[in-house]
Order: C-alpha cells, then sequence, then structure tokens
C-alpha cells in the first residue's frame, strides 16, 4: 500500500536512526526504498546488513548525483499505491505509520496527504483537525513550511523531481500539489528530523559563491517560466520585488540575456524599469554585493 523512499548519502548513522524506526512498526504491505547517493562511509556496509528484510529495496548511485535524482530513482522503483517521502535523517513516530495508513483508508477520495514535522508544530497550531489545503494557497503563501508528504504514486511517476539541480525540490512540489489539489493536512506529527547539520543541504544553498548564485538564478528561472500564470493570478507580489531579486542574481551570473526574458513576467511598469536598470549594472559589482550581504545575513 504504501512506499517509503529514502534519499541518503553519507549518512549511515541517522539511516540506521531511520530505518530502525520504521522496522518497529512495519505491517504486511509496506515498502522501503532506500537509495544510496554513492556513499563513502559505511552507508553500504549498514544497507547490507538489511538483506534480511525483504520489504526493505536498496538502490545504489553509480556516483553522486544529487537527492533530486535519487528520489527519482526510488519513485520509478515503487510499487505501492502511495509513497511516503522521508530524509535519510528523518525518523518516524511511534504507530505513525499505523496512523498514517488508517488516514488514508478513511479518506478514499484524497490522493495528498500532510503530516506535521515534530519541530514544525507552528504550522498546524490553529487546526482541531484535518483541513484541506488548495493550490493557490501555496502560491499566494497562505501556508507555507515543510511536511512529510504521503503522495499517490501515480502523481509522483508523472512528476519526477528535476535532476539538474542537487536541491530546490519545491519547483516539483509545486507541479505535484496542483495535481493533487486539494491535499489533506492532517494535525498529527509523525516525524522527527535532526536540525543543523553541517552537511544540510540549506548550507550548500547560501549565496556565499558564484555557483550557489547561478544555481539559484537558474531555479527561479525556471520557477517563474512554470507558475507566472498562477503567480499573477494569487501572488502578484511575487512578479514585483521578488522578481527583481532574480534579477540581480542573474546580473551577478552574467545571465543579462536570460533577466530580460525574465522581465516580461513582471506585472508592473515600475518593475519593468527597475529591472532593465539592474541589468545595466557590473555583474562583477553585483555579485560581490550578494555574497557579502550573504555572509552577513547567514542566508
Amino acid at each position: 500500500m504504501i512506499s517509503i523512499v529514502i534519499p541518503s548519502y553519507n549518512r549511515a548513522s541517522s539511516l540506521q536512526n531511520c530505518i530502525e524506526s520504521i522496522i518497529l512498526q512495519y505491517y504486511e504491505g509496506l515498502e522501503v526504498i532506500v537509495i544510496d547517493d554513492f556513499s563513502t562511509d559505511e552507508t553500504r556496509l549498514y544497507l547490507q546488513k538489511l538483506s534480511q528484510y525483504p520489504f526493505i529495496k536498496t538502490i545504489y548511485n553509480k556516483e553522486n548525483r544529487g537527492v533530486n535524482y535519487s528520489r527519482n530513482r526510488g519513485i520509478e522503483a515503487s510499487a505501492g499505491k502511495f509513497i511516503l517521502f522521508l530524509d535519510s535523517d528523518d525518523a518516524l513516530m511511534p504507530e505513525s505509520l499505523h496512523q498514517i495508513k488508517k488516514t488514508i483508508e478513511d479518506n478514499c477520495d484524497t490522493i495528498h496527504f500532510l503530516f506535521v514535522i515534530a519541530d514544525k508544530v507552528k504550522y498546524v497550531k490553529n487546526l482541531t483537525g484535518p483541513a484541506q489545503v488548495l493550490y493557490q494557497d501555496w502560491i499566494s503563501g497562505a501556508i507555507s513550511g515543510d511536511f512529510t508528504h504521503v503522495v499517490i504514486a501515480s502523481t509522483m511517476k508523472k512528476y519526477l523531481f528535476f535532476e539538474e539541480f542537487r536541491m530546490f525540490e519545491h519547483l516539483n512540489w509545486l507541479r505535484v500539489k496542483k495535481e493533487t489539489s486539494p491535499q489533506l493536512l492532517v494535525p498529527v506529527i509523525t516525524t522527527q528530523c535532526q536540525r543543523g547539520r553541517s552537511d544540510s543541504l540549506t548550507h550548500s544553498a547560501k549565496l556565499i559563491s558564484g555557483t550557489a548564485i547561478r544555481s539559484k538564478f537558474e531555479s527561479q528561472k525556471l520557477y517563474y517560466s512554470l507558475y507566472h500564470t498562477d503567480l499573477n493570478r494569487y501572488n502578484p507580489g511575487s512578479l514585483s520585488h521578488k522578481l527583481i531579486e532574480t534579477i540581480l542574481l542573474g546580473v551577478a551570473s552574467k545571465q543579462k540575456k536570460d533577466c530580460r526574458m525574465l522581465l516580461q513576467y513582471a506585472g508592473k511598469w515600475y518593475v519593468k524599469i527597475a529591472g532593465h536598470m539592474a541589468i545595466f549594472l557590473p555583474s562583477v559589482f553585483v555579485r560581490f554585493a550578494i555574497i557579502q550581504y550573504a555572509g552577513l545575513k547567514g542566508k
């Protein structure tokens, strides 16, 4: 019924904690797929020990390709009707799998469920029971934050994550949320996560290098390409000052031609003017300013 997809890279200790939290509440029909992204620690050795559990499948990438690539291999290999996504530094709360299973059975018309992560309870503090979330709620910013996703497999197989990026998974989640709207947000804590790890993708996303700036710009370029129509309808503010921020990233990356293309999405005349003015700024100056600002603010 449920396939749990877990990408992992050099996290043998936390991965063990994750897997053990699943084994303790295993039930018939559960499938676990672990994708090792060419780890250099003891991950492979640990995974080999799991051969005693026939419901656990392992996939070994031939090179390090990133979390989006790894998730996609797990999605493609899944056999369950639903896919539950976990990171290797996550762990399931006791009895949470049975709560998830019962929620799915009690809501047979729903194809995308959102459950709560232990340190993200603030996102559901006003909920006393399950609530529907619409696609426009995500686009408008009415709802945001991290959740544990349980999604019908057919949709995930249709919308694989963008493998050209090693992060920025939100680019695909919005496509999925549009397809599965409305989702059911269930105010039940099912997952706990290790925070503040030095190997977290959050650290590599900081705009403290030219490579990080270029990657962020490319992701934002795709974001506006995919969602500018919906943004214009539900969140026009994103097509004003936030678009200017993206233009500055493009200038810093010496992608001024793409910046001009992005300005076609601007909904305000003054945004177009500001954007065109920004394009004339020296790339080296803008890049230096972004890196300095990111370093000071820890962004």
